[in-house]
């Protein structure tokens, strides 16, 4: 009976941790780079600046499957003529209550990638029509907007399969 009532008060402590770590909300800020190697491309030497909260390898393969911009048809035409690195990071990290506090975070986030990335697009002049590939300045300018609202939802909901799983098991 009293390993019973032991095992049953470490499971209600495991249960009380989990609890506390389902309100840590985490962003990695990503600020990267490719630049152009192919030494027999007219676009050697050029830079494209670019920010995400994905990893790397995803965001890598929504520039070779899209094309929004003329840097994504070039990627995809030579995707081995560019390397590519990560120039800057940052993770945002915070126990939070409430959505709303999970957005503050997000948009911190967001204007933290914002000025970097802008830095960077000016550090290496990729703005430029002969040195880069960046068509504008930087930053997200709000039409990220719902793209933070759905990685918000997802992770709530992810949290909650988490949960479910774990009450099931």
């Amino acid at each position: 009976m009293a390993k019973r009532l032991a095992s049953e008060s470490s499971m209600q402590s495991d249960l009380k941790r989990a609890k506390c770590e389902e309100s840590v909300f985490t962003i990695v800020c990503l600020i990267y780079v490719y630049e152009c190697i192919d030494t027999e491309s007219e676009h050697c030497g050029k830079r494209y600046v670019g920010q995400t909260v994905q990893e790397m390898d995803a965001r890598h393969s929504q520039h070779l499957t899209q094309n929004k911009t003329k840097f994504d048809k070039i990627l995809k035409k030579n995707p081995s003529g560019f390397t590519r690195s990560i120039i800057e990071q940052n993770t945002f990290e915070s126990v939070v209550q409430t959505r709303s506090d999970k957005a503050k975070l997000s948009v911190e986030a967001q204007d933290w990638m914002n000025k970097r990335e802008r830095h960077w697009i000016k550090h290496f002049d990729s703005y430029s029509n002969t040195k880069g590939f960046n068509r504008d300045s930087g930053g997200q300018k709000g039409r990220n907007q719902k793209f933070w609202e759905a990685l918000l939802l997802d992770m709530e909901q992810n949290w909650e399969l988490r949960f479910r799983a774990l009450r099931a098991f």
